[in-house]
């Protein structure tokens, strides 16, 4: 008998139970067996009921919460502790929630049944959640070995309202879950609003109806500036937040100055990190895909090339759709129009009022804005008369209603009226090729100016010249040099504020900052053209910026680079548009001056692609002019940008370059830093002396000019060498000296770097043990200055490290993660090894297809950049991956090529690992004898350094050796042992390899 009234329910699924199912068929019923069995054996031993199960799934009910929670935490530990079989284990997840459930014949139906297979369906295998009633119902219960940890607050599929769910934490099985956390259904960057929208919601209701329907897939809300188009597209996308599984995005292209950066806007508002060799356009199309997104793009209209990337991204993915805004139509196909009207105005609307009695729209904007400026406004029947005939003056426009409605604290409703008519008037005659309302706002705005007082136009005049928003102290900096003498702005800028001419545009911030309407921020500039000032405006904004990036730059490494980094990317569009206008006017001095001060800021916060981009350009501006130390130093900057995005051909010939014409200067400090990066990228491409001779050199230098942080990169430089040269004992020496001198200096960025130089030499080693609190320590460090490349290393190396301790469900699924997430795409050096890493658990996994796909990619990244270290370990699991499939030839194929990249570095553990590899390839070809001397020869370099078998190798290599025993008599196996005893690695392998005799 099903209890009734409020009782505890439990929904269980296999993760992936399809793909156990596809991978051996006939093996999956007894498998299904044991997990029935499992699961049955758990739930009753706490008195639960099974009210269903239909395939891999199951339903019980509890009367008590914690009856629940404890049998499904035996259920986890028994279907954790099975030795399932490798590459097909059985990943579980769980659901509970507690509620009041009706009967209906044999089951329960209500909304709270629903509710515990939702929060199932949000789980992962192995996990299992619990919502906000059940934790409430378990109170002070005593749960032995069992914590709950909150995850937050979140949407379920098909339900109104969010839930706030739990994860248990089961005692010692931290160790064999993934890391990762289940999905935040509310994806979205959508800005709140600080008062409700007035007049909109049959609007909105016809633009979600209209986005919903399967033949529309791109929207243009067209009208003039200031109607209130991206207010309109922001609530929407609010609205249909629930309908778009993957997000609803707005990406705010008001700064965006050339149509080109459109797509770099879009990736960077979706987190995606850009490379170089393929289009922009298509990485956002591989990165959109099939995912079911709603991109709204605000203003639009001074981009209208960019149309033809945004018709390519809705070719490219089916489920993509695009909002937009824009004063004009994009005119393409896909496009549907949907005029935004004017606020209803009181003159179609019998005056102020509507039929209902109510206050027509444009009146209620104008009522609530005045009141945000004076809280006493309480307009009687004549008031309102005045104020809707000021609405339909206005034309229902909302921006010049709320710029009227801002006087009200200074002007009554009836002055605002006399002076909007005269003004009006007086202004009827503007461009007729202006569309009437946008001639109406402008002459909104123009009012609104003529008011100001004297030094209130003057700053607001240049205002104009900042893009994207500016602080009190920016504000300042640019009227002071125009104006010549300091001067205080901040009650001019209040009093910007308060008439709506700018708005504060993150108010919880320590130094709040501001930004105009894009609108007004036309009109300013406009303003400064009549004026004649524009030009000097300009300059004195690129001179401002120009000296703050430079001071920033002196600490971007240092304590504090947090706060300085945040504030280069707070105003980069400022920086954006400096750089801009010094390469249209020719300025090469300034444009390579803030070059060579953001390009830290670009490595770090993964602009690499945007820096490659203004380095070119500026360089270009650059040529001809005698700007040579400066030159040297944006060449420098350049070829390090190049190999952050493994472009190392381009970033060694740029680096020659650049220190070639250092050694002509006095500036011995940029010398030195040349000299280490050329020393690296000499390292990434194989040139293992050059790399060292470029190192040592910038040390000298560097220790003369008591650089400590320049003497610590080459220390690290030289632990890269001899991490190459498999000389680990020296590597730990030299990284650790790197640490050292990072943390002297405070340069937590710098120390992070070192930690994981640490882990990755340390698991190439094979001393894989140690490195889990290092990657720990590193990440925090790295986030505290929010290092966005090194964040992405970091999550590589987590994978490697579940990779090398076999634990190859937890690499993979970790790997698809990161990848879906587009979290490691900052560079092509940590796609390319995530993608080896990728494909070399796939390949354990035994699905070889899939590996074989992951491993030819990175094979061709690596290749490309001339990566030996990369092109060695491709090379080498593919070779696995050919042997598993029983293609032996290819198999060999494969370890000589990853011999020749390894042997090119001097890599003597890759090496190793290639000769262990062919000698299981030689015991599946029956040539015993040639494995056991080659196994021999690698055992004993094993034994001479001390670096054991990576454990992600040692069982297959163990094997190989019981094997040969087993097939060779004692004498025929210990004669070939000793032979492999005194050979030298190469000679044996180019032995089998280059001459060929595995043929």
């Amino acid at each position: 008998m099903l209890p009734t009234g409020t009782v505890t329910l439990v929904f269980t699924d296999i993760e992936g139970s399809t793909q156990l199912l596809q991978q051996a068929p006939q093996d999956f019923p007894a498998l299904l067996e044991k997990h029935h069995q499992l699961i049955r054996e758990a739930f009753a031993s706490y008195g639960g009921i099974e009210v269903d199960n239909a395939g891999d799934g199951f339903f019980f009910v509890f009367e008590e919460a914690h009856h629940a929670v404890l049998a499904s935490a035996i259920a986890q530990n028994a279907l954790n502790s099975h030795p399932w079989d490798p590459g097909r284990i059985v990943r579980v997840r769980m659901g509970i929630h507690t509620g009041t459930v009706q009967l209906s014949e044999d089951t329960y139906i209500g909304l709270d049944v629903h509710k515990a297979a939702r929060i199932m369906a949000a789980a992962y295998g192995g996990q299992v959640l619990i919502s906000q009633t059940v934790v409430t119902m378990l109170g002070d219960q005593e749960l032995d070995g069992i914590s709950l940890f909150a995850l937050g607050e979140f949407l379920l599929k098909d339900l109104q309202q969010p839930e706030v769910l739990y994860q248990l934490l089961l005692e010692g099985a931290a160790s064999v879950l993934p890391e990762r956390r289940i999905s935040v259904t509310k994806k979205t960057n959508l800005p709140s609003r600080a008062t409700p929208l007035i007049g909109r919601q049959t609007e909105i209701e016809n633009v979600i109806a209209q986005i919903l329907r399967p033949d529309i897939r791109l929207m243009t809300l067209a009208g003039p500036g200031g109607i209130g188009k991206t207010s309109l597209a922001i609530e929407s996308g609010r609205a249909l937040l629930r309908e778009f599984h993957d997000g609803v995005y707005v990406v705010f292209l008001a700064p965006v100055t050339d149509a080109q950066f459109v797509p770099s806007a879009i990736a960077q508002v979706l987190g995606f990190f850009l490379h170089t060799g393929i289009t922009v356009s298509d990485q956002l199309k591989d990165f959109i895909a099939d995912r079911h997104l709603l991109l709204i793009l605000d203003n639009l209209e001074h981009l209208t090339p960019a149309s033809s990337t945004i018709a390519s991204m809705l070719e490219g993915c089916p489920n993509l759709k695009i909002l937009v805004t824009s004063r004009s139509v994009l005119k393409l196909q896909w496009e549907w129009e949907h005029p935004v009207p004017s606020l209803p105005i009181a003159k179609a609307l019998n005056k102020k009022k509507h039929e209902n009695g109510s206050l027509s729209p444009s009146v209620e904007l104008f009522v609530q804005r005045a009141r945000a400026v004076d809280p006493h406004f309480a307009p009687g029947e004549k008031d309102l008369a005045v104020v809707a005939e000021i609405c339909d003056r206005l034309d229902g426009l909302p921006l010049a209603i709320e710029l009227a409605a801002a006087r009200i604290k200074v002007l009554s409703p009836k002055t605002i009226l006399s002076r909007l008519c005269k003004r009006l008037d007086l202004l009827r005659g503007g461009r007729s090729d202006l569309p009437e309302r946008h001639q109406t706002l402008r002459h909104a705005i123009g009012w609104s100016y003529d008011l100001l007082q004297q030094d209130e136009r003057t700053l607001f005049r240049n205002l104009g010249v900042y893009a994207g928003g500016f602080t009190l102290e920016t504000a300042e900096a640019v009227h002071t040099q125009m104006a010549g003498i300091d001067i205080d702005g901040l009650d001019v800028i209040i009093s910007l504020r308060d008439q709506s001419l700018i708005r504060v545009a993150d108010g919880k911030a320590i130094e709040p900052r501001y930004m105009m309407l894009e609108t007004i921020r036309e009109y300013a500039l406009e303003q400064l053209t009549i004026t004649g000032e524009i030009e000097e405006a300009r300059k004195a904004h690129a001179a401002w910026f120009l000296a703050q990036a430079q001071e920033a730059s002196l600490h971007f490494n240092g304590p504090d680079s947090r706060i300085w980094l945040d504030a280069i990317e707070a105003d980069l569009d400022n920086y954006r548009a400096a750089l801009k206008w010094s390469a249209e006017i020719g300025d090469a001095g300034t444009g390579l001056g803030l070059c060579n001060a953001l390009w830290r800021f670009w490595v770090i916060r993964a602009f690499l692609q945007e820096g490659v981009e203004q380095l070119t350009l500026q360089l270009a501006n650059a040529a001809g002019k005698n700007l040579s130390t400066e030159r040297a130093k944006a060449l420098n900057a350049l070829g390090t940008l190049l190999h952050e995005i493994s472009d190392y051909k381009g970033a060694y010939e740029t680096l020659i370059e650049s220190v070639s014409i250092l050694r002509m200067s006095d500036d011995k400090t940029a010398l030195a830093t040349g000299l280490n990066n050329l020393g690296w990228v000499s390292g990434q491409i194989g040139s293992l002396n050059e790399a060292e001779n470029y190192s040592r050199e910038a040390y000298e230098i560097h220790q003369a000019l008591g650089n400590k942080r320049g003497m610590g990169v080459s220390m690290n430089n030289l632990g890269f060498i001899c991490f190459s040269k498999s000389d680990y004992e020296q590597m730990r020496k030299y990284y650790h000296q790197h640490y050292a001198l990072m943390e002297e200096i405070g340069d937590k960025r710098g120390m992070g770097y070192s930690l994981l130089c640490q882990t990755y030499g340390e698991q190439d080693s094979g001393s894989i043990q140690s490195t889990q609190p290092k990657i720990d320590k590193a990440t925090q460090l790295i986030k505290d200055v929010d290092d966005r490349q090194l964040i992405g290393w970091a999550s590589t190396l987590q994978a490697m490290l579940f990779f090398h301790s076999r634990k190859f469900e937890n690499a993979r699924q970790y790997l698809l993660d990161t990848v879906d997430e587009a979290s490691l795409l900052h560079n092509r050096l940590i796609v390319t090894l995530e993608l080896v890493l990728l494909g070399a658990s796939e390949m354990k996994l035994g699905n070889l297809q899939q590996a074989r796909t992951f491993l030819k990619e990175a094979l061709g990244y690596a290749s490309i950049r001339g990566s030996k270290i990369l092109q060695g370990m491709a090379t080498r699991h593919l070779a696995e991956c050919a042997l598993k499939e029983g293609n032996l030839t290819e198999a060999i194929d494969f370890i000589e090529q990853s011999y020749h990249a390894r042997k090119q570095i001097q890599n003597t553990i890759g090496m190793v690992d290639c000769g262990e590899l062919l000698a299981r390839v030689f015991q599946k070809q029956k040539k015993y004898l040639e494995a056991v001397e080659i196994l021999a020869c690698a055992t004993m370099i094993r034994t001479s350094t001390g670096f054991p078998v990576q454990e992600s190798q040692e069982f297959e290599v163990n094997e190989c050796y019981d094997q040969l025993r087993r097939e060779l008599n004692d004498e025929d196996f210990q004669t070939s042992w000793k032979a492999g005893t005194v050979e030298e690695l190469h000679s044996v392998l180019e032995k089998y390899l280059v001459a060929g005799i595995y043929n």
